[in-house]
């Protein structure tokens, strides 16, 4: 019964409470109106601002989706196009940059002089945008070390790549690459990238006579005009291979080929004839 009778008391308390909000607000006050105004304000801008959260949330997603799914340069550069000025379009940015890298690396030791000189003009756009995120990332210092570390790459390779209308004359120098690698090693001395800036500028630093031999070689082998290949020969004629399926049936002779029966001579003695018992 006590149970009961607890029940009973809070189920009057709070209805008690509800009576007295319902009188407040119907008593018609000019106080009670601006307060209550305010709360319903409040209500809203809540409402509205979680609304926006989720909405924002929901865009974002769907833009580190389309970057985490881009398989091509034209979907990365689709991206940026999309959504300039976000940080989903830097990123966007970097993923270019790195696979333009690694593409032109590729092609730069092609086949014919012309897809070499290609590759050797997209690795020079690649150190230019590398050098534009170094100043773009200035907030972050990582993609900041990567970006040098790329610029100092890309330098290096050039000065083994001869210039279009000067076969004897390198895209870039070498000092230029040293410079490079070791600006990047005095800006991070500690990190990983700084490190090993340090240790390539001081390999070209010591070993700058046979660096540059080895890279003039390259340089000759670079701006050598492409072979045309020859034409493959023509494959043999087909011979006929009999088929192990048939029996091997015996050739037709010509009867006018067949030498006659040999007939003994004249003169050849003749065999005794037998006795009959």
């Amino acid at each position: 019964m006590k149970a009961e009778e607890r029940k009973h008391l809070k189920e009057n308390e709070l209805a008690e409470r509800l009576g007295r909000v319902w009188q407040t607000v119907a008593s018609g006050s000019t106080t009670n109106t601006i307060i209550w105004g305010v709360i319903l304000v409040g209500l809203a801008l809540a409402i509205g601002w979680r609304y926006y959260s989720n909405a924002t949330f929901r865009t974002r997603s769907a833009e580190w989706s389309a970057v985490e799914r881009a398989n091509s340069a034209a979907e990365l550069e689709q991206i940026i196009k999309d959504h300039p000025g976000t940080v989903v379009a830097k990123v966007a940015k970097v993923h270019l940059t790195r696979y333009q890298m690694d593409d032109a690396l590729a092609r730069v030791a092609g086949p014919t002089s012309e897809d070499r000189i290609k590759a050797a003009e997209a690795l020079t756009a690649v150190r230019d945008r590398y050098a534009e995120l170094a100043k773009e990332f200035s907030d972050k210092p990582e993609l900041v070390q990567e970006s040098l570390m790329g610029v100092a790459k890309a330098d290096e390779v050039l000065s083994a790549i001869p210039k279009a209308d000067s076969p004897k004359e390198p895209r870039e120098s070498l000092d230029t690459a040293q410079a490079a690698y070791e600006e990047l090693a005095k800006r991070y001395p500690e990190s990983y990238f700084g490190k090993q800036a340090a240790k390539r500028a001081e390999e070209i630093k010591d070993h700058k006579l046979q660096i540059r031999g080895f890279y003039d070689a390259l340089m000759e082998a670079h701006g050598k005009p492409s072979v045309p290949a020859l034409p493959a020969p023509p494959p043999p004629p087909p011979t006929a291979v009999p088929d192990p399926a048939l029996p091997d049936f015996p050739k037709a002779v010509d009867p006018k080929m067949v030498p006659p029966p040999s007939t003994p001579p004249a003169d050849a003695p003749k065999e005794p004839k037998p006795k009959a018992p």
